[in-house]
């Protein structure tokens, strides 16, 4: 289910550099379709799937007696992970590749440099116990 999710953001940040690259109009997907299929594909469900998994996987690992701190901490990392540190790495890329208001031109290069950085979740997520 991790690399359900992770896949799922893949394709969801593809087609949003197929839609900066405006690729989409020269196979006549209109803004509209290729938008509400992002936007489908991107929401809080989508990261949930990973969620899931994760806490019953970390359920069994809890000690005795301390299992609601833990599930707190584990629980805030994922919120964490999601919304806040989801929005500090965008903005650290949008630093990087120099995206604003002005110059949106570069936007397609974040979405470039996310995929890769994608490809090594889906790897480092291979290391969580499974069984």
């Amino acid at each position: 289910m991790i690399l359900v999710s992770l896949f799922l953001f893949i394709i969801m940040t593809s087609l949003m550099l197929v839609n900066a690259l405006r690729i989409n109009i020269e196979y006549g997907i209109s803004d509209e379709v290729i938008n509400g299929v992002i936007f489908f594909i991107g929401t809080q469900s989508t990261s949930v799937l990973a969620y899931v998994p994760m806490q019953c996987i970390l359920t069994y690992l809890v000690p005795e007696n301390v299992e609601a701190s833990t599930m707190a901490l584990i629980s805030g990392t994922f919120i964490w992970s999601y919304e806040v540190g989801a929005k500090m790495s965008a903005s650290i890329y949008c630093l990087i590749f120099e995206v604003d208001d002005d110059h949106m031109d570069n936007y397609p290069k974040v979405l470039i440099a996310k995929l890769p950085a994608l490809v090594v979740m889906m790897a480092i997520s291979l290391i969580v116990p499974n069984n």
